[in-house]
C-alpha cells in the first residue's frame, strides 16, 4: 500500500496484478481511504503522485469513488480526466416489480460448460467506462478486459450465472454474487448476444433472475451501472431499483 495525503484526505495507490495480462503494462488504482485510523504506512504528499506513477512505470491510473467536488478538482489538477458517473442502486424484495415481456424466453442456471460462451458474449459488450479520452485503450483491449472481469468471479463460492437460451444457444447472461446466508445478492455483469438483441432478452434476464433470487430467500439485490449505459439504467428502473449513491470514474494517462 502506498499512501498519499492532501490536507484531511488520504489516498491509497495499488497496482492490481489482473490488469497486466490485459494491457501489457502497469495500471494503477487510486482510491480514497475512508478509515484513516487504520493507516500505518508512511504517507507521501499528494503532489508526489505523478512522480510516483512515472517511477513505477504506471501508464494508466484510475480513480473511482463517491462524488466529491473537492476530490474531483484535486485529481483534475494533476491530470485526471472525468470518464463516467455510476449509479449505485438497490431493490428490496417487497419493492420489486416484474417486467412484462412479449417473448417466452426462459432462463436457467448456467452450467460450468456454459461459462466460456458467456465470455464470448462479454467480448462483444460495449465498455461504457471507455471513451475517446483513452488513447491507450481500444475496443479489443476493452473487450479482453471485460471477459477477464467476468471470468475472475467463476471460482468464487457465491458466484452464480443465469442464462437465456434459444435453440440451445446462449442469447444472454446475467452474473451475480449471491449471499443467501445474509439474504443479499450483487449484480456483477450482464450481456446479450448481438444476434438476439431487440428481442427483449435483457428484460427477461433481469426480471426473471431477480424474481428467482427473491424467491430463494434474498431480501435485497444491489447493482451499479454507468449513467452512459441507458439500457441498463432503464432495466433497473423498470424493476423498481432505486438510486442510493453515486460514484465518479476518472482516469490518468502518463505522457
Amino acid at each position: 500500500m502506498t499512501v498519499f495525503k492532501h490536507n484531511n484526505y488520504y489516498f491509497n495507490l495499488s497496482i492490481p496484478e489482473y490488469e497486466l495480462p490485459v494491457f501489457g503494462f502497469n495500471v494503477g488504482e487510486l482510491r480514497l481511504i475512508e478509515n484513516i485510523e487504520n493507516i500505518e504506512n508512511k504517507s507521501f504528499l499528494f503532489s508526489d503522485v505523478k512522480a510516483h506513477l512515472k517511477e513505477q512505470e504506471i501508464k494508466i491510473c484510475t480513480f473511482r469513488g463517491k462524488e466529491n467536488i473537492h476530490i474531483i478538482r484535486l485529481l483534475e489538477s494533476i491530470g485526471f480526466k472525468f470518464v463516467s458517473t455510476y449509479n449505485i442502486v438497490e431493490c428490496y424484495k417487497k419493492e420489486f416489480a416484474e417486467i412484462e415481456t412479449n417473448n417466452k424466453v426462459k432462463i436457467c442456471l448456467a452450467k460450468t460448460s456454459d461459462f466460456d460462451k458467456t465470455l464470448e458474449i462479454e467480448k462483444t459488450v460495449l465498455d461504457f467506462s471507455t471513451f475517446s479520452i483513452d488513447p491507450l485503450i481500444d475496443g479489443n483491449i476493452a473487450s479482453k478486459r471485460n471477459s477477464i472481469r467476468v471470468q475472475s468471479h467463476f471460482a468464487k463460492p457465491n458466484h452464480r450465472i443465469y442464462v437465456s437460451k434459444i435453440n440451445n444457444k446462449i442469447a444472454g447472461f446475467i452474473q451475480f454474487n449471491v449471499d443467501i446466508k445474509n439474504k443479499k445478492a450483487e449484480t456483477l455483469n450482464a450481456g446479450v448476444n448481438p444476434e438476439y438483441q431487440k428481442m427483449e432478452i435483457g428484460k427477461a434476464l433481469f426480471s426473471k433472475a431477480f424474481k428467482i433470487l427473491f424467491k430463494e430467500g434474498c431480501e435485497i439485490i444491489t447493482s451499479d451501472y454507468s449513467t452512459q449505459n441507458i439500457g441498463s439504467g432503464r432495466l433497473h428502473i423498470l424493476c423498481n431499483f432505486r438510486i442510493v449513491d453515486q460514484e465518479v470514474h476518472l482516469r490518468y494517462f502518463s505522457k
